[in-house]
C-alpha cells in the first residue's frame, strides 16, 4: 500500500487475536469504575469488530502510527483542524493499513481532548498523542478522562 509515497508495508506489525471480551477487561482495568457508562456519566465504549489483531510489540505500532504522523496534513485550527481530526486520521490510516487493529480514538468530555489508545500484548495500554506524534505522560491532567467516548 502507498500512501502519498509512503509504504507502509515496509512495517512489520506481528499480531494476536484477542476477543472483543478481552479487550473490554483490558480497558475496564484501566478506567476503572468510570468505564461503561453513558457519556454524560462516565466512558461509553463504541467496538467497531469482535475481534482485535493486538501487537505484540508497542514499538512497532508507535513507529507505524509515528510515519503516518509525519505525512503532511491540515495545519492545526481550533474547531477547524484540532485534537479529534488529528485522532481521527491516525486511526483511520492505521485501520486502513490493518483493518483489525486494536486503535481506538478517546473523545474526552471532562478534558476536551481526544487522542488514541493501541492495546498491545507487551505494555498493554498505550496513550499516543496524535497532535505531538509522541507517547504522552499518561497520568497527565489532559488524560485524566473520566467522561467521554470510546471508539475501539
Amino acid at each position: 500500500m502507498d500512501i502519498e509515497g509512503f509504504d507502509v508495508d515496509r512495517l512489520e506489525l506481528e499480531t494476536i487475536s484477542y476477543s472483543k471480551a478481552q479487550v473490554h477487561e483490558m480497558l475496564e482495568e484501566e478506567f476503572g469504575y468510570h468505564f461503561h457508562k453513558a457519556p454524560d456519566n462516565g466512558i461509553y465504549h463504541l467496538f467497531s469488530d469482535t475481534e482485535f489483531d493486538i501487537p505484540k510489540k508497542a514499538e512497532n505500532v508507535i513507529q507505524f502510527a509515528d510515519a503516518y504522523c509525519e505525512l503532511p496534513s491540515p495545519v492545526y485550527g481550533d474547531n477547524e483542524y484540532d485534537c479529534e481530526d488529528y485522532a481521527l486520521t491516525i486511526y483511520t490510516l492505521l485501520t486502513t493499513a490493518h483493518p483489525a487493529l486494536s486503535v481506538g480514538v478517546m473523545f474526552s468530555n471532562n478534558t476536551d481532548h481526544a487522542y488514541n489508545l493501541f492495546i498491545t500484548e507487551d505494555e498493554g495500554i498505550v496513550y499516543y498523542e496524535p497532535m505531538g506524534c509522541s507517547i504522552p505522560d499518561s497520568s497527565a491532567d489532559l488524560y485524566q478522562t473520566e467522561k467521554g467516548v470510546l471508539l475501539f
